[in-house]
């Protein structure tokens, strides 16, 4: 009896343990990414103004009441947290100066906003500002598009990836999936 009781135990913790690691690899985020904005306007010191509006789908009103409280409660840390990760990654100190946000409901959609001004997002070297943030990558759902605006009086010097258009300053992509973040390189004409 001693010997069942035993194996019982292992058959139950095994399990459990199954149930918990199908539902983290089957877990999905609460919401669904309807569109994505974003609009990066450089200068030639390396820095640049980031503005972002995203629109948030929640099948669950609770779910996007109780995400709309945690951002508002946690939005400037996690925002400076993310820019100090990402500034060891490429190997620069990226400094979020300002950061501003708006967070409303839209026809049942969580609309968040955000405004940024970030000082040595650039590298600056022989007279050009390079936009590269190494490997990393904006994982893009939706209906989405990012745009990327040079200051006055500057030459593009190269682009990568492919822009979809490119009208006077702005640069823009209409990716439909993973896009690696743009390396623009531009110096004054």
């Amino acid at each position: 009896m001693g010997k069942n009781i035993f194996y019982l135990i292992i058959f139950v913790m095994i399990a459990f343990l199954v149930m918990d690691l199908f539902f983290i690899f089957t877990r999905k985020a609460p919401f669904e990414i309807v569109y994505y904005r974003t609009n990066m306007e450089y200068d030639y010191d390396g820095n640049a103004t980031f503005t972002t509006v995203a629109g948030l789908f929640f099948k669950d009103p609770k779910k996007r009441e109780s995400y709309r409280e945690a951002y508002l409660k946690n939005s400037k840390e996690t925002f400076q947290e993310y820019f100090k990760k990402v500034g060891e990654e490429v190997g620069r100190d990226i400094i979020p100066v300002s950061f501003d946000s708006t967070v409303m409901v839209r026809s049942g959609i969580l609309e968040i906003s955000e405004t940024a001004f970030l000082r040595n997002i650039a590298v600056k070297k022989d007279g050009a500002i390079d936009t590269s943030m190494g490997s990393l990558t904006l994982n893009i759902v939706g209906d989405s598009e990012v745009s990327l605006k040079i200051p006055e009086g500057a030459t593009i010097v190269s682009i990568n990836p492919t822009p979809t258009s490119i009208v006077g300053k702005t640069i823009k992509w209409r990716p439909k999936g993973p896009m690696l973040f743009p390396q623009v390189i531009f110096k004054r004409e």
